[in-house]
């Protein structure tokens, strides 16, 4: 290859294991980059790579050769710009370092058309490949792998600062460097189990993809039970509480939006519909205290078993009683004038529409009162008139609706958000419009009959009440579980429930309802190793259960605290003809004048369109596109979602990715069993180029409001790449702010689908179709390389002390951090260079310009392996499970004192220990561990310690006993300890 200018070519290694390395030096330092992209490796060695080839068929076992079976393929690779860890240390002179890398855009190509690219950052840059290939190409990657030439290159363009770090940058240039993938990939898997990374999948007989190499059929994809039932709620036990599912895995709370957002929430439930005009509904936010201590265990609030009950009593206090005001439009007074109105309609004319027509800005006001309704009221006074006061609101927000008809002719209705102010028991309201949404609503809003509905006003809000809990809508989801094997000491099989299996430690036997299997022990005088007495070949596995009943569950606690909402609207209508007064041009020559009824102003109909992309503001994160009936108010549309992290006030969780893993269990059918991953996937639009959309935002308009494109009406369709073999079912909830995707799999799958979350993750697309037609597209992704947030400020702190920042990573990876983003009191701008890697938990201090009031780090992951799912301990549902251990050792023939016994999980650190009586041959250990490691292959390891009767002590090798394949009951026999 050709050296770029200013770099020089140095070999580290030799021979095949040579990596060429492109140095440049300073005056100080060494700053090094690879001459190709090189293929990135995990902790243990191995390489990032997975092949899946695609058959036509199943081949036959005698089959010579696959190659003409091939019809497609699905490569997965990740590519690092990571210097080898022998860098350092091959005598590279001064002070080397590698080269940060502010933006890499590494390319795969294949016979000259670009197959896909991905973007990454920083020092040691690393990009997760995925792709889908044809049949040639496919079988060129194989080529590729065993070294062999092939037509697939990737390519590599990387952008580094150029000239001295100092606040205010410096420049940039650009270094290109590729590699065929025959260069990447040879030799990689010399040493491993080639079929961990290249997987074959063909049509079983049904039709269904299934692995090849194990040559067993695919169990059915078990959708006959999904992860969370019809219209029931999921439910998760978090620290002393139990929550709704849904609630347990939003990043951020939701205590701050407005209720006609929250309606816009997937999770919102209906409760009861009074009429057209006044709906009641539930937010999936349902929580349980299960200690009495809790700080939500008793608080005064009421208890609402009907919604629509004009009084509820409340949970301490029996003499206290709650209801749900109504807000009541004010009806203007004709001889008010209009500033001191309780409505008021001004506009004035801005410009004039692409149509030449007059533009027009409009503001409407109207003032609400809240009071109790008239069924409250007969109700309280039936009652006495006890004590009773209003329900605490919570969200509250009003809209407007305004009917209109389309260019089709069509009557459709338009619900505009208004700015809301309370003042005392009453609320003032106010929308404002543009051009032809002026004169719809004023149409509406003056003159009766105008469209043939009316225009209406909602008025919305929240409360927290206590509401009864019922077995017959609630699900245990992510909860202690257990798989136990019951042990029984005496044969009345004490604390064993009815119809179940067991092992009755009195009379040695494991004991099923239609069968006995008997445990032998040594006879007396056996001095030799009995051959014919060993452990059972029989493996005892225990099902996987719930840890408690749901109805023992409910009728324990009998109440959960939740937010209830209700919506009410009402016709609106000021007639102009009676109340023209109200209806105020601002921007004529004799100042503002009342208009009374204008035919001008009485267009029922427009071309229907909600928004205008901002092509001045595209950027690879995101689009923005201003509204166009509704002046100041910009949609936000990602152009990615990935998995988020809870935000920096959740004391328990900050910072840690909102991930849940738990299992669904069906006690009829345990072949229903499935394991669910619950993600919750955020913009993925970083901290500084959010804020940077805010400031550009600011020079088009006062105060910029921005809608994110989950807030708004629009149906969703949704698409996934996934591999049928795995029979994965997707269940996407769109949320306000965020979507929840769980990924529901049978639990022998489970493993495959971790594996897959860390390496090439799992991606789908949302289509979003708006009202007025157009559609607008976003990536879903679910991949722990990928983990965003917390929103809004990220994952590293900063804190400003003077002329410094100081830099902390709150998260457990390393990122990097290329220039901190500074803004002074008088709205001045800097970039101040940083480029420095910072470390879990480390931070770093920045020296900054005089007068800064506020600082955005521009950060990326460091190259590194994906967090696993094991990792994100407190979020992966526990498995309370047991490991039985019967002694068949006869102590006399051997000469046996004592034995004790050691026991462990792989790979924990913690040991239990057990002593072995011979009077007492059944003895159990408990363990809890994560639904990861239990579903995978755990391996329990134990020695055990023999003391002998002439005093001698001996003690066995840590012996291995794999849970999966030999079961939770240990067989102690001679010829295994001795």
């Amino acid at each position: 290859m050709q050296t770029p200018q200013g770099w020089t070519q140095r070999p580290l290694g030799s021979g095949a294991d040579s990596v060429p390395l492109l140095v440049r030096e300073d005056a100080d330092h060494v700053v090094a980059v690879p001459a190709r992209p090189l293929l990135a490796r995990d902790a243990m060695a191995r390489p990032k790579l997975s092949l899946t080839l695609v058959l036509s068929r199943q081949p036959s076992i005698d089959e010579p050769s696959i190659t003409a079976l091939v019809t497609q393929g699905m490569l997965a690779f990740t590519a690092t710009l990571a210097l080898p860890g022998a860098a350092t240390a091959e005598g590279l002179h001064g002070s080397m370092r590698p080269l940060f890398v502010r933006a890499a855009r590494f390319s795969l190509w294949y016979e000259g058309a670009e197959l896909q690219h991905v973007e990454a950052f920083g020092p040691g840059a690393t990009a997760a490949v995925s792709v889908m290939l044809g049949r040639e190409a496919a079988l060129s990657v194989l080529e590729a792998i065993r070294g062999g030439p092939t037509g697939l290159r990737l390519r590599c363009a990387i952008e580094h600062a150029v000239g001295v770090a100092s606040p205010g940058g410096s420049g940039q240039a650009v270094l290109e460097i590729a590699a065929g993938l025959d260069e990447l990939f040879r030799g990689c898997l010399e040493g491993q189990d080639s079929s961990a990374f290249i997987h074959l999948v063909g049509p079983d007989a049904g039709g269904v993809l299934a692995p090849v190499p194990m040559r067993v059929v695919q169990r059915p994809a078990r959708g006959a039970r999904p992860v969370r039932a019809q219209g029931a709620t999921s439910l998760a036990r978090v620290g002393t509480s139990v929550l709704a599912l849904s609630a347990a895995a939003r990043p951020n709370a939701m205590t701050a939006v407005d209720a006609h957002t929250l309606l816009m929430d997937a999770t919102v439930q209906p409760t009861r519909i009074d009429s057209s005009w006044i709906h009641h509904w539930a937010l999936d936010d349902l929580v349980i205290a299960t200690q009495t201590d809790a700080p939500l265990a008793e608080r005064s609030l009421p208890v609402v078993d009907d919604p629509a009950a004009p009084l509820w009593t409340d949970r301490i206090d029996a003499s206290l009683w709650w209801y749900a005001p109504v807000f009541l439009v004010e009806a203007p007074a004709p001889d008010i004038g209009a500033d001191a109105s309780s409505f008021l309609f001004s506009f004035r004319t801005v410009g004039h529409t692409m149509s030449g027509a007059p533009g027009f800005e409009a503001r409407i006001r109207f003032r609400l009162r809240s009071r109790m309704s008239d069924e409250t009221r007969s109700a309280w006074e039936g009652a006495g008139k006890p004590s009773a006061r209003p329900v605490e609101l919570g969200s509250l927000s009003v809209a407007l609706a305004v009917p209109f008809r389309d260019q089709t002719g069509s009557t459709l209705t338009e619900a505009f958000p208004a700015t809301v102010t309370t003042e005392g028991d009453t609320i003032v309201a106010e929308v404002s419009l543009l051009d032809d949404w002026v004169r719809l609503a004023y149409g509406a809003l003056s003159t009766p009959g105008f469209q043939n509905r009316p225009a209406t006003l909602s008025v919305a809000y929240t409360y927290e009440a206590y509401v009864p809990l019922s077995d017959s809508n609630l699900e245990l989801s992510f909860e202690l579980k257990q798989a136990l094997t019951p042990v029984s000491m005496v044969q009345a099989r004490g604390g064993v429930p009815p119809g179940s299996a067991y092992l009755d430690a009195r009379g040695l036997s494991y004991r099923t309802p239609h069968e006995v299997l008997r445990f032998t022990r040594e006879r007396d005088g056996a001095q030799s190793i009995d051959t014919r007495i060993a452990a059972p070949m029989f493996a005892i596995r225990p099902e996987l259960t719930q840890s408690i009943a749901l109805p023992e569950f409910v009728g324990r606690w009998r109440y959960g605290i939740q937010r209830l909402g209700r919506d009410a609207s009402q016709t609106t209508l000021v007639p102009c003809a009676t109340l023209g007064s109200l209806y105020v041009q601002e921007d004529t020559d004799a100042g503002s004048v009342a208009i009374g009824c204008r035919d001008a102003l009485q267009l029922g109909q427009t071309e229907y369109r909600q928004y205008l992309r901002i092509d001045a503001l595209d950027d690879p994160e995101f689009s923005v596109w201003r509204s166009l009936q509704q002046p100041g108010r910009f949609l936000l549309v990602p152009v990615r979602w990935s998995i988020a992290r809870f935000g920096a006030d959740d004391v328990e969780r900050a910072y840690r990715p909102s991930i849940l893993v738990y299992s669904t269990l069906d006690p009829d059918v345990p072949e229903n069993n499935r394991c669910a991953v619950l993600a919750s996937l955020i913009p993925d639009i970083s901290p500084s180029k959010r804020r940077g959309l805010m400031r550009s935002l600011a020079s088009l308009a006062r105060e910029p409001i921005v809608t994110l494109i989950n807030e708004i009406d629009a149906v969703f369709e949704y698409a996934w790449s996934l591999p049928s073999s795995l029979g994965i079912d997707v269940r996407v909830v769109r949320l306000f702010d965020s979507f929840q995707v769980t990924l529901g799999t049978g639990l022998d799958a489970m493993p495959q689908l971790q594996a897959m979350l860390q390496t090439s993750g799992v991606t789908g697309s949302v289509r979003y179709r708006l009202p007025d037609g157009s559609a607008l597209e976003c990536v879903l992704a679910l991949d722990l390389n990928r983990v965003v947030g917390p929103a809004p400020g990220g994952p590293v702190e900063v804190e400003l002390q003077s002329m410094r920042a100081t830099l902390t990573n709150r998260i457990e990876r390393a990122v990097n951090v290329s220039d901190l983003v500074v803004e002074s009191a008088d709205a001045r701008i800097e970039t101040v260079r940083v480029e420095q890697r910072l470390d879990a938990a480390a931070s770093l201090e920045v020296s900054i310009p005089a007068g800064v009031v506020h600082a955005t780090p521009v950060i990326t992951m460091a190259p590194g392996d994906a967090t696993t799912l094991t990792e994100i301990r407190s979020f992966v549902e526990d498995i309370h499970t047991n490991v039985a251990f019967v002694n068949l050792v006869n102590h006399a023939n051997h000469g046996l004192a004592t034995m004790s016994l050691q026991a462990r999980l792989r790979g924990a650190d913690h040991v239990q220990e057990l002593v072995l009586l011979e009077s007492t041959p059944v003895a159990a250990l408990d363990f809890v561990l994560p639904l990861t490691i239990y579903l995978g292959s755990p391996v329990l390891e134990f020695a055990v310690t023999k003391t002998m009767t002439d005093g001698t002590t001996a003690t066995t090798a840590w012996l291995p006993w794999p849970l999966v394949e030999r079961g939770n009951v240990v067989s102690l026999t001679w010829a295994l300890i001795r």
